[in-house]
């Protein structure tokens, strides 16, 4: 017989029966019982950016101490682009607060 069930388990699998084949198939249908556990997921909080409760007042007030010129005489685009996202990552830091994300995880 070529229509098997595999598992890693042996007690998994119960009530196997082995029906007509399906159409023109030269298979067998197997019906069986899959025995299995599972858990129920839990809900754990990752931290995002709340990007609509930004405070303009220190975005606008961060912002305005960056030194354009300075930051124009860097010798590279990749040292400019290096300077410019430290510093974008810094003004986001101080004017974007920190949420919670609730999210559903299985454990293990």
């Amino acid at each position: 017989m070529l229509d098997l069930v595999f598992s890693r388990y042996p007690r998994s699998v119960s009530d196997v029966s082995v029906c007509a084949p399906l159409a023109k198939s030269d298979h067998a249908v197997l019906k069986f019982v899959m025995h299995t556990t599972f858990s129920t997921p839990t809900t754990t909080s990752l931290p995002r950016r709340v990007f609509s409760a930004i405070n303009l007042e220190i975005l606008t007030e961060a912002s305005a101490l960056l030194d354009w010129r300075s930051l124009m005489t860097l010798s590279s685009v990749d040292e400019l682009w290096s300077s410019l996202k430290a510093y974008v990552i810094w003004l986001t830091d101080q004017a974007v607060p920190v949420g919670l994300l609730k999210k559903n995880t299985s454990p293990g």
